[in-house]
């Protein structure tokens, strides 16, 4: 797919944008004197450092990142905390990192997000009840950031203080890129104290933004909370019993012939894969997740970037959901009904619902032919402009700006992002025509779908709205699934949306999206005008031939930009790679390991 990967890297580099500056990495204090062993090594049995005399001091110690392992439990005792709660508070910051001081807006690379959060401990996990995005308080950094459960314990040396640590993300406002970090502190729950926050960012979903940060900053703890937690306590217990059982990769060689299991190995130094997995009744062999200092400690929980996968965990999903409680009808419903369009054409009177989620609404400007390169229309002067635009009508306005082609809605595959924007657009106004002004699409759908199967939160880009609103979700590009979201919602579709008995996705279309099958798809053109024997396109889904020469069957496949996957096999196994360095996606071996599983032709 290396037209794929050209365009979209194209694309990429246009929102982006160029920063003029290239500012050097932050100067720190020459340590090469040093022995830096801790650095990239992992600990012995005794913790040699962040100590509690480390965690107490005022400043960073160290001149890089160091290994992940120091940030988890060393010769530890696993600690039970019930209904200890409160309040952190972290403020804007300057922090150290290896990248530029900032971005082309003049916003702060190198400034720790500003939040709050109030927290829970249950038994051995802490919480943070904020686990959406939270754009900084401050107004220097470029960052907001995700919160995630961490875990707490005990350690003989700490003087009868408690150790928390929790992994998160950086991210921005317009683009799902992760910058996944891992964070530390201590506390004594007696006297209500809590040592520095120390923290560190060593990988990330961005090809186009390779840096790391790290740092030791305040932070401050208010044992008073603003809630009682009943709520969240529950639902954190729902996500608990909801968890696949979690065994390593090489546990496949039980079942699986090892030459197979070996074939598929992510890169040792951290530098591109995030996390490579394979779901198969009811567990998830997942391998490590490696970074440059270490395998990042809490890997199943790991945030991703999605980039278009989202088009499918979101769009797709969520017009499964809309079908299922107002009729498959609305489908056919034509999208002027729900969204004022202003055009200089009337081409929109004819695109539908169905149109937008399966790319054929027949709006755009370039590839003019219908054998153009499926992408033509997605990178183009525009795009720049619609991808910084903040608020819904921004985007809309642009979006409305383009022209449309010779043929009908329907007919022809063109992969636009601003398409399934609009399309999120329409089902806003759908839910809110049916429900109410008041009802926002992306948390009833979290309410109805997403928490009943455990998942508690799956952050969503929204417009920014100057009503202090909650927007429209990014549905193209904008969420940040973890292994275990992945796996929870593939087999949520892998059962054609039924959960427990109920049925939470309309079946039928879930079916139909997802049939093995090239039935009501459409054939997608390369950018030699050529069509992709083996790639076809339908209801948000990339649809992948499958290589077993025995039988021919097609695989749905979610993916976003750097090379991320999500692939539903026929037999119900779920194989996902996320990275963002393009390369393989393995899936001609993930399929020798399916068959081997559960063969795939009858």
């Amino acid at each position: 797919m290396m037209e794929i990967r050209f365009t979209l890297l194209l694309l990429v580099l246009l929102l982006v944008g160029c920063n003029s500056k290239q500012d050097e990495a932050v100067p720190i204090d020459d340590t090469s004197t040093q022995e830096l062993s801790y650095l990239t090594h992992a600990p012995a049995s005794k913790r040699t450092w962040l100590t509690l005399n480390h965690l107490q001091q005022g400043e960073y110690s160290q001149p890089s990142p160091i290994h992940n392992s120091y940030f988890m439990p060393i010769d530890a005792e696993l600690t039970t905390l019930d209904n200890f709660s409160g309040n952190l508070t972290m403020k804007e910051t300057k922090m150290l990192g290896n990248g530029p001081e900032e971005d082309n807006r003049g916003k702060g690379y190198l400034f720790f997000p500003g939040f709050t959060t109030d927290f829970y401990t249950q038994g051995e996990h802490f919480v943070p009840v904020k686990q959406d995005i939270i754009y900084s308080t401050g107004y220097d950094s470029f960052w907001g950031i995700i919160l995630s459960p961490g875990k707490i314990w005990s350690e003989a040396d700490d003087q009868g203080w408690l150790r928390v640590a929790f992994p998160f993300v950086l991210t921005d406002k317009l683009r799902s890129q992760t910058h996944n970090g891992i964070a530390t502190f201590l506390f004594d729950p007696t006297n209500n104290e809590v040592s520095k926050f120390r923290f560190q960012v060593v990988q990330q979903t961005a090809s186009y933004f390779q840096y790391h940060f790290w740092g030791q900053l305040d932070l401050l703890f208010n044992n008073e909370s603003s809630e009682d937690f009943i709520a969240h306590k529950a639902m954190f217990n729902q996500y608990l019993a909801a968890l696949p059982n979690i065994a390593t990769w090489q546990s496949l060689t039980a079942a699986v012939e090892e030459d197979y299991v070996n074939a598929i190995v992510s890169d040792p130094n951290g530098a591109d894969y995030s996390a490579i997995g394979l779901h198969y009744n009811d567990t998830l062999y997942l391998q490590a997740c490696p970074t440059p200092y270490g395998d990042f400690p809490f890997c199943a929980q790991m945030r991703q970037g999605s980039f278009s996968a989202a088009k499918s965990m979101g769009a797709g999903m969520l017009l499964m959901w809309l079908t299922q409680k107002y009729g498959e009808e609305i489908l056919d419903d034509v999208v002027t009904k729900y969204l004022p369009i202003e055009a200089d054409h009337n081409q929109w009177d004819q695109v539908t619902i169905q149109h937008l989620i399966d790319m054929s609404s027949s709006i755009g400007e370039l590839g003019i032919y219908p054998e153009n390169d499926m992408f033509s229309d997605e990178y183009n002067e525009k795009t720049g402009p619609w991808t910084w635009a903040t608020s819904a009508q921004e985007k809309l306005d642009i979006s409305n700006s383009y022209s449309h082609y010779s043929w009908s809605p329907g007919e022809v595959f063109r992969y636009r992002t601003v398409d399934t924007f609009t399309l999120a657009a329409v089902m806003d106004a759908l839910i809110k025509q049916k429900e109410g002004n008041d009802v926002n699409l992306w948390d009833r759908f979290t309410v109805e779908v997403l928490n009943p199967i455990g998942i508690a939160v799956l952050p969503a880009i929204h417009t920014i709205e100057t009503n202090g609103t909650r927007g429209i979700p990014l549905l193209g590009t904008g969420l940040f699934p973890t292994a275990i979201d992945t796996v929870l919602i593939s087999k949520l579709l892998q059962n054609k949306g039924v959960h427990n008995g109920v049925t939470l996705l309309n079946t039928s279309v879930t079916e139909k999206a997802l049939a093995a099958s090239t039935m009501h798809s459409l054939p997608s053109f390369n950018d030699n005008s050529i069509q992709n024997d083996n790639i076809n396109y339908r209801f948000s889904f990339w649809l992948i031939k499958g290589t077993n020469m025995d039988c021919e069957y097609w695989i749905p496949r979610m993916a976003g930009y750097g090379g991320n996957f999500i692939n539903l096999l026929p037999n119900g196994v779920t194989f996902f790679v996320y990275q963002d360095a393009f390369n393989s996606d393995f899936l001609v071996e993930a399929e020798k390991i399916a068959n081997s599983l559960s063969p795939m032709c009858p």
